[in-house]
């Protein structure tokens, strides 16, 4: 199973969880993609949807700016830069971050192999082409 097809089947099963759940919304939306990197490929746990939600937004905006290298803009506004800390250390417990001796100033390090057991679709790689994939195909 490629990385598209491993991450579309966890986010299936993520829906289908939902649904188990009794949940008010259990659809194909924007807001549950961003539940389910939260809380399924991040591994968030607050047992609120909504908040599960929120961090997900936080998590892509994050992602994008260290993407895109706009962090010193974005930053600039306080609880973005608040936001931005508490998830650059997120991704330092997936070894997805590097940051020098600056964490203003970090950036995604794919030099190593990152294998990740992604929940209900087996191990993928935490590859450029996955933080690409996330950010300009499967959360948009």
């Amino acid at each position: 199973m490629d990385l598209k097809e491993s991450i579309q089947k966890s986010y299936e099963y993520y829906l289908e969880t939902l649904e188990m759940q009794d949940a008010d919304d259990f659809r194909d939306t924007l807001d549950n993609r961003y539940g389910w990197l939260s809380s399924w490929f991040f591994d968030v746990t607050t047992y609120d949807g909504d908040l599960d939600i929120e961090f997900g937004k936080n998590i892509y905006e994050v992602m994008l700016q260290i993407y895109n290298r706009t962090v010193f803009d974005y930053i600039k506004d306080e609880n973005k830069y608040k936001t931005y800390i508490i998830v650059c250390n997120l991704f330092i417990s997936f070894k997805l971050l590097d940051w020098g001796t600056s964490i203003r100033s970090a950036w995604f390090d794919f030099g190593e192999y990152h294998p990740y057991l992604l929940n209900g679709a087996g191990h993928i790689n935490i590859s450029e082409d996955c933080i690409k994939y996330l950010l300009f195909e499967f959360l948009i």
